[in-house]
């Protein structure tokens, strides 16, 4: 009788929620220009493992109901990121390559867990390397498809794109986000056609960034 191995259970549980993680990405791109959707089905993979591992059956919801709020939160938060209202000092995808490289270069996963954790000044565990390693695997080796067939359990919810929709006030709004936000117009350049000094300039930027950081946070609680 084959037992599956720890990494084979990993791999089964990311190709049950998988149609959930593509789904969810889809939905918190904004713009392709900015936003890697393959980072965003990496941070939804990673958030599959930890919300299945930290499920506890007497909260009320089903595992699958539980599983997609987690995930909704990593990946929409990581999205923000892209736009510059949350910053973080450590993105899970540039861990997970770390790993890879070293595991490609022929350390095994005990090794990998004493260089990064000195290397990154935090203590990391074989467990989590493991499956940081086999997300960025799975990630490199699997197409982004369109998938139409999702399942009827993921409520339909609003997309970043909507929340930025909700927080645009005026026009001003719109060229900052389109822009300065989204885009690569210097602050200099906009606070000239808005006929404002650059110090007010950021005041309205941060302004707007601040509201969409709300509006995201809100609807991820």
């Amino acid at each position: 009788m084959m037992v599956d191995t720890p990494d084979q259970e990993i791999i089964d549980l990311l190709n049950e929620y998988s149609p959930i993680v593509r789904r969810i990405a889809r939905s918190a791109c904004y713009s392709s220009a900015t936003i890697d959707l393959n980072d965003l089905h990496q941070i939804g993979d990673i958030a599959v493992i930890q919300a299945v591992k930290s499920y506890d059956p007497t909260c009320g919801t089903t595992i699958k109901s539980f599983v997609s709020r987690v995930v909704r939160n990593e990946i929409f938060h990581e999205a923000a990121r892209f736009l510059g209202v949350f910053t973080v000092d450590h993105r899970v995808t540039s861990l997970a390559s770390n790993v890879n490289k070293l595991y490609a270069s022929g350390k095994d996963d005990e090794e990998i867990v004493d260089i990064l954790s000195k290397s990154n000044n935090r203590k990391l565990d074989v467990e989590h390397v493991r499956d940081l390693r086999i997300t960025y695997e799975r990630r490199q080796h699997t197409c982004v498809e369109e998938d139409d067939a999702m399942e009827d359990y993921v409520a339909e919810e609003g997309t970043i794109r909507d929340i930025l929709s909700d927080v645009i006030r005026n026009d001003t709004d719109k060229i900052i986000l389109e822009e300065r936000i989204m885009g690569d117009v210097s602050a200099k350049e906009l606070a000239f056609r808005f006929n404002v000094t650059q110090g007010r300039f950021y005041d309205m930027e941060n302004d707007l960034k601040e509201r969409i950081k709300k509006a995201i946070e809100g609807a991820t609680e």
